[in-house]
């Protein structure tokens, strides 16, 4: 979890001028100008209760695993300080529900909704990318619907490939792989007054339909705002970083709102263009 919060303090661009605190169970990497404090799992509670005594500008709380801990953050960020902090979710989305659930931690919406305290809130996983001397167009390995639906999505299959699907790659780059180093899917929420509103007042999904209707771009373009990782990945996927096929089939691309509505689209067309055709092959009553 530290390698995926580390970067955000490594941007600043004054690191020394703040204090900056950080409490893992234990620490993974060093992260410049932070002193890193290691502990069990059982004093987290006196150990942040401490760090709050010395005020430090930033705590990096490690991973939200439990009630405790995030009402903790939770405290610490309504108190003042910025407090980055990870938690295991498939995306933002499952991630907020952790966060406010029933059946997760509890975090009083009222406190996450409270001003300044949720900044922003990421999901990224990794996947592998291309090898640029052995990928291979990925249209003879996709399935007629997983085109269909790369094409409803505005992406054009031409322009997509997969790793080298032979039984032998000989190729020296990758020394057989067909893939190199790891590449990031990304989904980046910034909440807005818009986005807070719904959250506290309509839940998760009507939050997260806001953040969507923040869209503005298509899928084959950089701009991420509004979209999710798997949708970054369509972006990647396009300008050939990473393998099509595993991107269509671990999202499941054919599922995605906007296939889904044009499919249904195309099924009424179909509908009435049938429906048109019976009437105009009515035989003439005698």
């Amino acid at each position: 979890n530290t390698p995926t919060v580390a970067p955000a303090p490594n941007m600043d661009p004054h690191p020394e001028r703040r204090s900056r605190l950080g409490m893992e169970q234990p620490p993974e990497i060093s992260i410049p100008y932070m002193s890193q404090l290691a502990f069990a799992e059982d004093d987290f509670k006196d150990a942040l209760r401490g760090a709050l005594r010395l005020d430090p500008d930033v705590i990096y709380g490690g991973e939200i695993n439990n009630a405790e801990t995030a009402r903790l953050c939770i405290q610490a960020a309504m108190t003042g300080h910025l407090v980055p902090a990870t938690l295991h979710a498939n995306n933002v989305n499952t991630g907020l529900r952790r966060l406010v659930g029933d059946k997760g931690m509890q975090v009083p919406l009222e406190d996450l909704c409270a001003d300044d305290v949720l900044r922003l809130a990421q999901f990224q996983t990794l996947l592998p990318t291309l090898c640029t001397e052995c990928k291979q167009p990925a249209i003879p390995y996709l399935s007629r619907l997983q085109i269909q639906a790369i094409e409803d999505l505005q992406i054009d299959p031409m322009n997509l490939f997969t790793r080298f699907q032979g039984s032998r790659n000989p190729c020296p780059h990758c020394r057989g792989r067909g893939i190199r180093k790891r590449t990031v899917l990304a989904e980046v929420v910034r909440p807005t007054p818009d986005f807070l509103e719904a959250l506290l007042h309509q839940g998760v999904n009507a939050a997260m339909e806001v953040y969507r209707g923040t869209r503005r771009a298509g899928f084959a373009s950089e701009d991420q705002v509004g979209k999710n990782a798997m949708e970054h990945g369509l972006y990647k996927a396009s300008i050939g970083v990473i393998c099509a096929r595993q991107l269509v089939e671990e999202f499941d691309v054919t599922r995605h709102p906007e296939v889904l509505r044009k499919e249904a689209a195309r099924r009424r067309q179909r509908d009435h263009e049938d429906r048109h055709a019976t009437i105009a092959h009515r035989p003439e009553p005698a």
